[in-house]
């Protein structure tokens, strides 16, 4: 019975680094398959969601914010919506002359 509780945190800390998903999706994903024993066993969800935010955090740093509309980068993951359409139909980019 433990063995399923180590290895459902050990897929949600994976899952933290691997992808953007929302901590409660990462969650959702790591623990839909466990036994019902094993689920009561589990962090209390806020403790869940902390443990997300926090591996989040040592992997890839505090985000930082621009200073400028220059420094604002959009990642190409976070430019079109799920189905694929743009959610950006023109980024002139950085350096064009047009920042404010």
């Amino acid at each position: 019975m433990i063995f399923f509780l180590f290895q459902a945190l050990a897929e949600m800390r994976q899952i933290s680094r691997d992808t953007r998903e929302e901590p409660r999706v990462v969650i959702a994903t790591a623990t839909n398959n466990l036994p019902e024993a094993v689920a009561h066993k589990l962090p209390s969800l806020p403790n869940l969601k902390r443990t997300v935010e926090r591996i989040r955090l040592q992997n890839n740093g505090p985000a930082r914010q621009p200073m400028t509309l220059a420094e604002l980068e959009i990642p190409a993951d976070l430019s079109q919506f799920e189905d694929g359409e743009p959610f950006l139909f023109h980024d002139s980019g950085a350096g064009d002359g047009n920042e404010r």
